[in-house]
């Protein structure tokens, strides 16, 4: 159960990796001034890196500004992926090791 959900996460930042490329790889090979936090999606590579940290949301706001100053509506696209991938798929994820837990201790214990 925990791999078919982690599975299902690692595809959705993928998908998100691999659209935000396609969408806004061009604002961000525009970018000339350096960044302190490192994220780029300029490559896939570098937007699949960018969106498995922004899955912890501790860069959130320094992946979207590139995008956002070029056209506003961009924001959209990383709220979709904070809700869909942070919001319900890691409660989803959570909810799977737990409920591995509790019967693994229910096993081992009862």
């Amino acid at each position: 159960e925990i791999a078919e959900v982690f599975f299902i996460v690692l595809c959705a930042v993928l998908i998100f990796s691999w659209a935000g490329y396609a969408l806004f790889r061009h604002d961000y090979e525009a970018e000339s001034a350096p960044s302190t936090v490192n994220v780029d999606l300029s490559t896939l590579y570098r937007a699949c890196e960018s969106f498995l940290v922004l899955l912890t949301t501790c860069n959130f706001p320094d992946v979207m500004l590139p995008a956002y100053r070029a056209s506003r509506f961009s924001v959209t696209f990383f709220i979709a992926f904070v809700v869909l991938c942070c919001w319900l798929l890691q409660s989803l994820m959570l909810a799977t090791v737990l409920g591995a837990f509790k019967s693994r201790a229910g096993q081992q214990f009862g």
